[in-house]
């Protein structure tokens, strides 16, 4: 595939800023497009922008340090040294008035010259964040789930997929895969494509991508850069993959065909910074929510506690797109990348309370605005003639497929039976250290009846595994100071399935796989980071952070979880 590669390049414009200084802590603060960090005399201002590639720099909730994500450079915000290469960056002129500190910011958008011609194009819905582009000259695919489950069970496409859907994905050009989220990057789905087929993918640091289609046994890979726009030769097409707002492997994909021009968000936060094209024809984001195991799995809230956090997490989202709308402009809006359901009997009082955001939802936000919805819920097939919608259709045929239960049945037959020297080399080979301990009850479907309980001590210089008789916490421990604990009640098969297969312990979390209970009420992200990201198999590295949710606005590094 001949792919021309060229740097983005980017408009830019002042923009005045006015801060309170009452605001400004002292140290570090993080401002969307800027950091201010507070000195005991003077303040240090700086874009985000990373002097190397373009990259955005970030302040990582663990260590504190502010890095790009796109290749590790370090800033001091103190001095504004790069700690890791020599140089050093240039701060930001400002003047104190008023008790406002004031300052002029130069902002950005990437520019990507369009074709004025007309080209006819389709875009067809095949499931949760799958669509199929087509032309007369090209045809491409992004994330294709097509059947089964994800996320260990806990997470079901909402409606069958189209009868041609893998017929379809193996004309396909390319396919674009914009993270390892097993909803995204869905293995049982990938095994049924044509080995032939081109992968096309952003080149992450830690190759979280790369690495699995690798494992699945897939040749054909081209990784594309941050920063850069790709000119399919002959095609009249160009795409560009943009990075999230965040430290997560995550990404969105631009494409220009002509006249037509697209974002395709799926679950980034804050994508690119909202640093985009303008007025594009069509954006389509993630926009039902419920896809995070906080806070339904967790036994420190009653159910009405639950019910306000999740309201209030859906109205996040639905400001999110709204940043989203507001930043490209588009002339036609597509809600998808997010028709899963908890369809399993077993997660039928998650499904009770678990409420999503509907399309309609969105149609009476945008109803009086000139943006087009394009609801996925009548219509599953759009043909445009340029950057003008002419015809949509409905799907009418679809793939027969194993009943839930079934898949769930084969899990267990599968994953049933614990091992506790397993259990015990698995924890103990962790390399892991904190002022942590767990207790573990593995369980039946409705965390009722207990198989096993035992006990990780994460305090001592080598992790302790202590198997227990009975399934209850020491009252010593639920009184100490001294270290943190969480207590897990965990389906058995799915516990045996993810340390079998060296799996994120984040799959647990958003399949709705566990009920945890924490002592005190904090995020133990050190845990988690560790368990989701380092101590796993290479081709399934993942990331803390939940599809749709930005970890700061869940759920902050020692802050009880009640009053974010």
């Amino acid at each position: 595939m001949n792919l021309i590669k060229k740097k983005l390049i980017y408009r830019k414009r002042k923009d005045p800023y006015s801060i309170p200084l009452s605001s400004i802590k002292e140290g570090i603060n993080n401002f969307r497009n800027f950091i201010i960090f507070k000195g005991e005399k003077k303040f240090n201002i700086f874009d985000r922008t990373c002097d190397h590639s373009g990259g955005k720099l970030l302040t990582n909730n663990v260590t504190k340090e502010v890095i790009c994500p796109l290749h590790g450079w370090k800033l001091n915000p103190k001095t504004g040294e790069y700690t890791n290469v020599k140089l050093k960056k240039k701060s930001i002129d400002y003047k104190v008035s008023d008790g406002m500190l004031r300052f002029f910011l130069e902002n950005k958008y990437p520019v990507i010259n369009e074709s004025k011609k007309n080209f006819k194009l389709e875009i067809k819905f095949i499931n949760h964040a799958c669509l199929i582009i087509k032309t007369d000259f090209i045809k491409f695919a992004i994330d294709p789930w097509v059947l089964g489950p994800a996320f260990l069970g806990g997470w079901w496409l909402k409606k069958r997929s189209p009868f041609s859907s893998f017929e379809e994905l193996n004309e396909c050009d390319f396919i674009y895969i914009s993270h390892n989220h097993p909803d995204h990057l869905h293995d049982l789905t990938l095994q049924k494509i044509d080995s032939k087929i081109t992968y096309i993918f952003p080149n992450f640091k830690n190759k979280s991508v790369e690495n699995y289609l690798r494992a699945l046994g897939k040749k054909k890979l081209i990784g594309i850069d941050f920063g850069f726009e790709y000119y399919f030769k002959d095609k009249n097409t160009k795409i560009c993959a943009f990075k999230s707002g965040d430290f997560r492997d995550d990404s969105g994909l631009f494409f220009n065909i002509g006249n037509f021009s697209s974002v395709l968000a799926v679950d980034s936060n804050s994508l690119n910074f909202l640093n985009l094209p303008k007025k594009i024809t069509l954006l389509a984001s993630s926009f039902a929510g419920g896809a995070s195991g906080f806070p339904v799995c967790f036994d420190n809230y009653n159910e009405n506690e639950k019910i306000e956090i999740i309201k209030r997490n859906n109205k996040s989202l639905i400001a999110r797109n709204k940043q989203l709308i507001a930043s490209t402009g588009p002339k036609y809006y597509m809600p998808y990348a997010g028709f899963f359901s908890e369809k399993a009997d077993r997660d039928k009082d998650i499904k009770r309370i678990n409420k999503k955001i509907k399309i309609q939802d969105y149609e009476k936000i945008l109803d009086k605005t000139k943006i087009n919805i394009l609801n996925l819920e009548k219509n599953q097939i759009f043909r445009f003639d340029g950057k003008n919608l002419i015809n949509k259709e409905r799907t009418n045929k679809y793939m027969d497929e194993m009943s839930v239960e079934n898949y769930i049945d084969f899990q267990k037959k599968s994953f049933n039976t614990y091992n506790e020297k397993k259990i015990r080399e698995y924890f103990e080979n962790s390399n892991f250290r904190s002022n942590l301990k767990i207790f573990i009850s593995l369980t039946d479907d409705q965390f009722k009846k207990n198989y096993q309980s035992f006990l990780v001590d994460f305090t001592t210089p080598k992790t302790k595994v202590e198997f227990l008789k009975i399934d209850t916490l020491f009252d010593k421990d639920l009184k100490s100071k001294d270290y943190n604990i969480i207590y897990f009640k965990i389906r058995n098969d799915s516990f045996t399935k993810l340390i079998e297969d060296m799996l994120p312990w984040e799959d647990l979390l958003i399949g709705f796989q566990t009920r945890i209970k924490r002592f005190p009420d904090i995020y133990n992200v050190d845990f988690w980071y560790h368990f989701t990201n380092i101590y796993v198999k290479k081709t399934r590295k993942s990331s803390i952070t939940q599809c749709n949710y930005c970890i700061r606005v869940m759920q902050s590094l020692n802050v009880p979880s009640k009053n974010l």
